[in-house]
């Protein structure tokens, strides 16, 4: 069997791409159009992207594929709050802060420079989470 020649390669990542982000694919002319419109769409239309709003809180953090729960619980749970809408990825990353603040002391590690300090959560967070739901 042939080996695909890497131009074509090229071309069908970009129609693949184009096709997860909902672009209309057949309205366009030229493959110049289309790689212009990716290119306005950055890197969070590439397959197993973080968005940008979350990139920061996963410095120095490999996640495989970020839409996909495999099973692992610190995959998992970073697939649960990059996917989540930002008003409930707040209140998880609350959440977490608070969890991480308890058992840092129990770690034996120094915490990091930048980690700030809990916000509380409020009491009654649990029922509108599940109202929004």
């Amino acid at each position: 069997m042939q080996r695909v020649p890497s131009t074509v390669r090229t071309y069908v990542s970009a129609v693949r791409r184009a096709l997860r982000s909902d672009l209309p694919v057949s309205k366009y002319r030229t493959f110049t159009a289309l790689r212009a419109d990716l290119a306005k769409l950055g890197d969070e239309s590439r397959p197993g992207a973080i968005p940008r709003a979350v990139r920061q809180s996963f410095l120095g953090v490999n996640v495989q594929a970020p839409r996909e729960p495999n099973g692992a619980l610190f995959h998992d749970l970073s697939a649960v709050y990059i996917t989540l809408p930002p008003e409930h990825r707040d209140v998880l990353g609350r959440q977490l802060s608070l969890l991480l603040h308890k058992y840092l002391p129990l770690a034996n590690i120094a915490p990091a420079a930048q980690l700030q300090a809990p916000q509380a959560v409020e009491p009654d967070l649990g029922k509108r989470i599940r109202k929004a739901a």
